[in-house]
């Protein structure tokens, strides 16, 4: 282990609990004291249209690819490529470029990264734990999303042996988590991002065994729905106007929260599932890890559990090189 990781360590000691969740926008993954961001946002697209495509895809269903965030819009077309409802593929196809670009030169600084769309029926992540890497952008477009936990109800250790590193220790049994809704933002910083070593985002993947097939709610443990649509409309007003103003620092000429809200009374309320149908998630992932492969810092070894579920659990080296 080094001197910095252990100077980076003894940083976190003072300010871990004083890092928190934003709900406000994107720019604030460049604030100091801020480690995760959640904008709630509303589909245009109905939750039974997401479903029948992720069903038509498959569980293991997978695309992934380099992307220049420069130049979003290649990667985001092949990212979606192998999508039939024109409904559905235009508008992730537009959602995903946008978020493509907030990585780039006018908000994050990122040139090039990975991004993936894959269809889970699984529990990938179950534990508590947070990523190795700069920031990570997870977006659940169908199904229960990422359950994220703030820092002042975590406790971490340093690991000693080896290398060193930083692992969580628990969480407190009764802490309140939010748990991203369908078409939410959620942007968590991991260990490598500037200042963060020690106090990376703490988050889980949804238990789907547990979930009800009526109800894939955005629920917070200690409060009421945070989904999107299922917020008032001003909650709404806020996401649109977050995605308005990061569009802008992006170069877009669209706002995400304002391409989210276009048609969404038409969509109904998110949330809604086929009654009876098994639960299902549409997720995307965007980060900065470009290599061979990527350890979520779970605990659970590449390939553990069976069939489509271990493959679903990282990255591999298969990416498609976007044009």
């Amino acid at each position: 282990m080094g001197l910095a990781q252990l100077q980076s360590w003894g940083r976190a000691q003072l300010l871990h609990d004083r890092v928190r969740l934003s709900t406000s926008s994107p720019a604030d993954l460049l604030r100091p004291d801020v480690n995760a961001v959640h904008v709630r946002r509303c589909s245009p697209v109905h939750p039974r249209r997401l479903r029948q495509e992720a069903e038509r895809l498959g569980v293991g269903f997978r695309s992934k690819v380099l992307a220049d965030t420069r130049r979003p819009a290649p990667a985001a077309e092949e990212l979606v490529r192998a999508l039939r409802e024109p409904e559905v593929r235009e508008w992730l196809q537009a959602d995903i470029c946008q978020l493509l670009a907030l990585f780039g030169p006018g908000l994050l600084g990122y040139r090039r990264v990975s991004a993936r769309l894959e269809v889970l029926a699984g529990t990938p992540c179950p534990r508590w734990h947070a990523d190795h890497v700069g920031v990570r952008c997870l977006v659940t477009y169908l199904g229960p999303g990422t359950q994220v936990v703030e820092n002042r109800h975590v406790k971490r250790r340093w690991l000693w042996g080896g290398e060193g590193g930083v692992a969580v220790a628990g969480v407190a049994a009764a802490a309140p988590h939010t748990c991203a809704g369908e078409g939410d933002l959620l942007f968590l910083k991991g260990h490598a991002a500037p200042g963060n070593y020690g106090m990376g985002a703490v988050h889980r993947s949804p238990d789907l065994s547990t979930t009800s097939t009526s109800s894939s709610s955005s629920s917070s443990s200690s409060s009421s729905s945070e989904g999107g649509c299922s917020s008032g409309g001003q909650g709404r007003g806020e996401a649109a106007m977050a995605g308005r103003g990061h569009a802008a620092e992006s170069g877009s000429s669209d706002g995400l929260g304002a391409a989210l809200t276009r048609g969404g009374g038409a969509g109904g309320g998110l949330g809604v599932l086929v009654a009876g149908a098994p639960p299902l998630r549409l997720l995307l992932t965007i980060d900065d890890v470009v290599g061979s492969a990527e350890d979520c810092g779970c605990g659970r070894p590449h390939g553990e559990g069976e069939g489509a579920e271990a493959g679903a659990h990282l990255a591999d080296a298969s990416l498609t090189l976007a044009p």
